[in-house]
């Protein structure tokens, strides 16, 4: 057996095996568009204009220069994230403040979760400053940023869920998977115009006039809506009702999915690849959905 050089593996003369759990999430294609990749946002929402952005504006100023843009963002995330697992613990199966029940959720939750959205939604708004004001910005931590923004649909929404229970008063399971989707309808397609125009555009509305540039690139749509549908569809016609033995792990599942496909549409926007159309988990999640509602 001839010996193998270390100037072969990197030629590609000879392919190195990989581990199982060892996947490239960033092709050559996609690391040389993040080279000319230059971030583009148009905020117009009076509460970011004359609110929020203010505020921030403010605040970073008292940051030292040390603290890395990709650890706010981190640390952010960590505070939605425990908010949502501390409600999980309260109110695993989202029904303590339903109708009847005799043990709601105390009131000093409501304040931590608020002070926990507030602490998440201020970092998630000042690493962008921080590293632009430090010359550190660049499209790994947008994509960071953004991709623990789509799997923060979830944990908020949640949250959310928890107010109002489930019950007379409230609605079903399958309803608040409804809402859940349309939270995240509302996040993809502002990636979506993103990827077709270049820019993000944070309207505090649409109208009629913006159609055309959501509808100019229908592609990057298929995946979500493969995901959305199948979701559905298992909700309602499964003959085990498994929404309802587990929404919590539901919804967070299928938000996990939707994170991975809004991340590679991201992906695909900064490095001005074409989307793929179709990634093969999206399929299995389908057939899942599929065979598990078969009727014996």
């Amino acid at each position: 057996m001839l010996p193998i050089s270390v100037q072969d593996v990197e030629m590609g003369y000879i392919k190195q095996e990989k581990h199982p759990l060892e996947y490239e999430y960033l092709q050559p294609e996609h690391l040389k568009g993040f080279d000319s990749y230059k971030y583009n946002c148009v905020d117009n929402s009076p509460l970011s204009v004359y609110v929020s952005h203010p505020f921030w504006n403010w605040l970073v100023e008292f940051y030292p220069r040390t603290w890395v843009p990709n650890v706010l963002t981190l640390v952010g995330w960590g505070f939605v994230m425990a908010g949502f697992f501390i409600e999980g613990f309260l109110d695993y199966r989202i029904d303590r403040n339903s109708d009847g029940s005799v043990n709601p959720i105390p009131d000093w939750f409501w304040f931590a979760a608020a002070l926990c959205t507030f602490l998440g939604h201020t970092l998630d708004g000042t690493d962008g400053k921080q590293s632009r004001r430090i010359g550190a910005s660049g499209p790994t931590g947008e994509l960071f940023d953004h991709g623990l923004d789509s799997w923060s649909t979830v944990p908020f929404t949640i949250t959310i869920f928890s107010i109002f229970g489930r019950g007379r008063y409230s609605i079903s399971s399958v309803e608040l998977l409804c809402v859940l989707i349309s939270t995240q309808i509302v996040f993809f397609t502002t990636h979506w115009e993103k990827y077709n125009t270049g820019i993000m555009f944070l309207s505090w509305a649409y109208d009629v006039s913006q159609f055309p540039s959501l509808l100019a690139g229908v592609r990057p749509a298929w995946p979500v809506l493969i995901l959305f549908g199948s979701s559905i569809y298992w909700a309602v016609a499964s003959p085990t009702n498994v929404i309802d033995a587990d929404p919590r792990f539901f919804f967070f599942c299928m938000g996990t999915v939707f994170s991975n496909i809004t991340c590679r549409l991201i992906i695909a926007q900064m490095a001005s690849t074409v989307r793929q159309l179709c990634r093969h988990f999206k399929i299995y999640a389908f057939d899942v959905s599929y065979l598990q509602n078969r009727k014996e």
